[in-house]
């Protein structure tokens, strides 16, 4: 892991792996500033979870969310990047040879029966 990725705090850790669930976003909670985080469920985006903004913000000072223009209902919506997906790409990698490799493909472990 780089330097950058080694300082990355659990709470922001924990927002990304939320935010790169296919259909999630993330909202402002002006109420108790903090961040909802919404996924679609039966159709219809329902709330999943809640995060700090200071993790929403980690997340987009390292360009691994980022925040969209207000949309019909003229809130913002917080997304992981492709960077983000990439970065968790590389953390889930089964070795440290594989983590570019990981970034770029589904990476799977089997075990093959007579093989040494």
């Amino acid at each position: 892991m780089s330097g950058a990725e080694q300082t990355f705090s659990r709470p922001a850790q924990r927002l990304l792996e939320a935010l790169s669930c296919e259909g999630a976003y993330g909202m402002r909670d002006e109420i108790r500033e903090g961040v909802i985080i919404a996924a679609p469920r039966n159709g219809v985006s329902a709330p999943s979870g809640r995060a700090t903004l200071a993790a929403a913000e980690e997340l987009v000072a390292r360009d691994l969310a980022a925040w969209s223009a207000a949309g019909a209902s003229g809130r913002s919506r917080l997304h992981a990047t492709a960077e983000g997906r990439a970065f968790l790409a590389r953390q889930r990698a089964p070795t440290q040879d594989t983590r570019f490799l990981a970034q770029h493909v589904a990476l799977e472990t089997r075990t093959i029966e007579g093989v040494r």
